[in-house]
């Protein structure tokens, strides 16, 4: 087209031979380059589009620059019109639709519009995206009065705006907090509206979480919490992003040594109950835990109990070297010495025998006859001897106590020519394991405890654990004989033993025998 026009010479503009269509051909060319020149979109569409249609400019030809320069025309002209119509509705997302980097070329667009778009278009952006700092400040510049006329923002978007507000000049506060190192400072200065703040870093998150947990241990006096704490900041890239006061600082350090100490002396408590030593368990411990809130109020039990142990420990050497048994038995805790090791096995041994004697002094004491008779032979044969002086006096009043709470049951006899057959049922306590039957030919004979002439016995023993019991004991030629059976209990402190028996009280404990024959009758 432009070489059309330049090739047209004006000497021609009265020539004949310049037939009337060329010279509309030629004005038509001119037309549209002066249009294209000066960037009139809407002449460029109209002149394009009457080219295109009519057959008097078929000749006419555009480059492909022009047909470039032809399509942006019509897309300025469709963007200007969908502009009229968003300015109409001064909706936000509206106007953000309709922008479009070429709006930024067109003459009809001036400085003002093209505010309003952008401001439009930030706004929304801004809006989707949940950027406080950009709401905030688009937001406040679109309510300005020299933009008011062109947006109509809903009540929602007012608050969003608002809170975007609150949130920019809340986290300006918390920055400058943060610039200050101080741990009070950062968490004074940090307002919970930033909670649900993009804007806020990460790092600034983490610097938040560290400054916290710094000053709520340093608050509650927690020197676990505090360690812990401080060991966290030395190791993050944040330890010089936090400063503190000389004295927080020799808090912490102090709270370093404590806990070191603290796990010093726990591992020694720890120990099962088998290896863990008195002598160790107060060598672990650091005179720095005094006042340690974080040592638990068992954990200074257990200290105490270990202190109390190497007393007693110290009180039993001293007896066991003066040989005094009472001093021993005074001094001598079995439930503290159960709490830690440290006895020779020689004092072990030595212990275990004077344990027996004070569990027999404390059934004694508390009237269990039972336990104290169970312990009888235990420490006789502990010690390897009998029981003597108060000892074997207050066993054998237990004996008789405990005795007398039985009788032999369904007891019955026959003779059977000269030997006398008789059956009993033992008592369930496996303790009782002697009984004597006493018999005459006239009568009742009396209890055992009496010498009668004409009065015989029978000693017998229970096997193992048996219930039922028959024996047989030769009687000479009777017909009959009175008999009873009386349980006993042994005092062999001395020889011959001691005997303590039941009471003989029971009628089933007593039998009138015949002989066989007869028996047989009366059965």
């Amino acid at each position: 087209m432009r070489q059309l026009i330049s090739a047209y010479d004006e000497i021609l503009d009265t020539s004949p031979a310049i037939k009337q269509v060329e010279r509309s051909q030629l004005q038509m060319a001119r037309d549209f380059i002066r249009a294209y020149d000066n960037d009139d979109d809407q002449k460029i569409v109209s002149l394009s589009a009457l080219i295109k249609q009519s057959s008097t400019y078929k000749k006419i030809v555009f480059t492909q620059q022009e047909r470039e320069r032809i399509a942006r025309a019509k897309k300025r002209q469709d963007l200007w019109e969908k502009l009229q119509q968003a300015l109409i509705t001064k909706r936000p997302e509206q106007l953000a639709l309709v922008y479009d980097p070429e709006l930024e070329h067109m003459k009809a667009i001036n400085a003002e519009l093209l505010a309003i778009l952008h401001s439009a278009n930030q706004f929304v952006q801004a809006y989707q995206e949940d950027d406080d700092q950009a709401l905030a400040s688009v937001g406040q510049e679109m309510q300005e009065s020299r933009y008011q006329a062109y947006f109509q923002l809903t009540e929602t978007e007012k608050q969003r705006i608002a809170l975007a507000v609150q949130r920019k000049n809340a986290l300006i506060k918390f920055r400058q907090a943060v610039m200050s190192k101080r741990a009070e400072q950062i968490i004074a200065y940090y307002d919970p509206l930033l909670a649900d703040c993009k804007n806020v870093t990460q790092d600034e998150h983490a610097l938040l979480s560290l400054a916290q947990d710094l000053v709520y241990a340093l608050r509650d006096d927690n020197d676990e919490m505090l360690a812990a704490i401080w060991s966290d900041i030395q190791q993050s890239r944040y330890q010089k992003s936090l400063l503190v006061a000389p004295v927080q600082e020799q808090r912490l350090l102090l709270a370093g040594q404590r806990v070191a100490a603290l796990i010093r002396l726990r591992t020694e408590l720890e120990l099962p109950e088998g290896q863990r030593e008195a002598q160790q368990v107060i060598a672990a411990y650091d005179p720095i835990l005094d006042d340690c809130k974080s040592v638990l109020a068992e954990e200074r039990a257990m200290l105490k109990l270990a202190h109390d142990w190497i007393a007693m420990y110290q009180a039993v050497q001293v007896a066991i070297q003066s040989h005094d048994e009472q001093g021993l038995i005074d001094a001598y805790d079995e439930t503290l010495a159960h709490a830690f090791v440290g006895f020779s096995s020689n004092e072990e041994e030595h212990l275990k025998r004077i344990q027996k004697f004070v569990h027999l002094k404390q059934a004694l004491d508390t009237g269990n006859d039972r336990a104290a008779l169970v312990l009888v032979p235990e420490i006789e044969f502990l010690t390897r001897k009998l029981l003597n002086g108060n000892d074997i006096v207050r066993v054998n009043q237990a004996r008789r106590r405990f005795i007398k709470q039985f009788e032999a049951e369904q007891v019955e006899a026959w003779l059977q020519d000269e030997t006398a057959i008789v059956r009993w049922r033992w008592p369930d306590d496996k303790l009782i394991r002697h009984i004597v039957i006493v018999w005459r030919e006239d009568r009742w004979p009396d209890h055992p405890k009496k010498e009668a002439y004409g009065t015989r016995r029978q000693w017998f023993s229970r096997r193992d654990n048996e219930q039922i019991t028959t024996e047989r004991f030769p009687v000479g030629k009777r017909s009959q004989i009175f008999l009873q059976a009386f349980l006993a209990l042994p005092d062999n402190s001395h020889a011959p033993p001691t005997w303590f028996y039941t009471q003989g009280a029971g009628l089933s404990s007593r039998y009138h025998a015949y002989q066989y024959n007869t028996y047989l009758k009366q059965g």
